[in-house]
């Protein structure tokens, strides 16, 4: 390749550039400037989002079975002492009243 048909070419993608809009995250420039293939970037990408969401499900999960956890322990507890669970739940519930008086207040 000669420098005209060099610089017909770089003046022919002058005239494309403002008739794409693509953004090209600079790791997948890397990637070739290292003479790796870009496909590969997507696949360590998608690997990495699959591998977080994941983890985040399994966080949901645990929330979920805390969240029952706790509701069968409050049962539980009531089953087992009544008077003990009623007052404390009394105690929960002042507790919460004077929290939302003390908010509302400010």
């Amino acid at each position: 390749m000669n420098s005209q048909e060099l610089t017909k070419q770089l003046g022919e993608i002058e005239q494309f550039k403002d008739q794409l809009d693509m953004m090209v995250p600079w790791e997948v420039l890397s990637y070739i400037e290292d003479g790796k293939n870009p496909d590969l970037f997507s696949k360590t990408f998608v690997e990495a989002v699959a591998g977080e969401n994941q983890f985040t499900n399994g966080k949901v999960t645990a929330m979920k079975a805390s969240v029952s956890f706790e509701a069968a322990l409050a049962q539980n507890l009531g089953d087992a002492f009544p008077e003990d669970m009623a007052e404390y739940n009394q105690i929960l519930q002042e507790v919460s009243s004077k929290a939302g008086q003390g908010a509302t207040s400010q």
